[in-house]
């Protein structure tokens, strides 16, 4: 079951040092490259290591399309290339090892698209663990209104052949340099570890 990730995998992930504003040509080759990055998730699965416990790719893109107000455009295709990415890793874990007990999910930090990122938790007690966040500091309280869906808010879509469940949380962080509250929102592989 060992895979090589393709040697593309990392390589759209850049920072725009320069601060020159992209071009709308040079922003639609990326955003295109970015659904080629989601395609090219089926088809590939990382090595179940249990001794990392879970393994994490951000979102693959330069930072400057997405700072430092990205368009409602932009969120929408960089949100759905995550879920597009999520539902290809579930569908070649079904097909390359059906028994597998991870979880796969996307988070999507909706104020700071650039910190969004797909993780596949290899562990049980990490994954549990993973969304308690109640420190004074950094907490994360989940977002308890049945009716609010980011997939409904940004109008992006699920593939039919998989089941995502969403759960969104306010995220607050609080130290002598920072303070920033802001929505944070998991979707893909949710619930209890069988």
């Amino acid at each position: 079951m060992k895979l090589r990730i393709p040697t593309d995998f990392y390589t759209y992930r850049r920072l725009n040092i320069n601060d020159k504003e992209l071009s709308p040509l040079t922003v639609r080759r990326r955003l295109n490259n970015l659904k080629q990055w989601a395609e090219s998730c089926l088809g590939f699965y990382p090595e179940e290591n249990y001794a990392y416990k879970y393994w994490n790719c951000k979102l693959p893109i330069t930072d400057s399309i997405v700072y430092p107000n990205p368009s409602k455009e932009i969120i929408q295709e960089c949100v759905q290339a995550l879920l597009n990415a999520v539902a290809n890793l579930i569908k070649t874990k079904k097909k390359l090892n059906p028994s597998s007990q991870s979880k796969i999910l996307c988070m999507i930090s909706v104020h700071d698209l650039f910190q969004s990122e797909i993780t596949i938790f290899f562990d049980k007690d990490y994954y549990t663990q993973f969304f308690n966040r109640t420190s004074v500091e950094f907490s994360w309280t989940p977002i308890n209104d049945k009716e609010r869906s980011l997939l409904k808010e940004l109008n992006v879509f699920i593939s039919d052949d998989v089941d995502l469940l969403q759960q969104g949380y306010v995220e607050r962080i609080v130290d002598e340099e920072l303070k920033y509250q802001g929505e944070l929102w998991a979707i893909g592989e949710l619930g209890a570890w069988l």
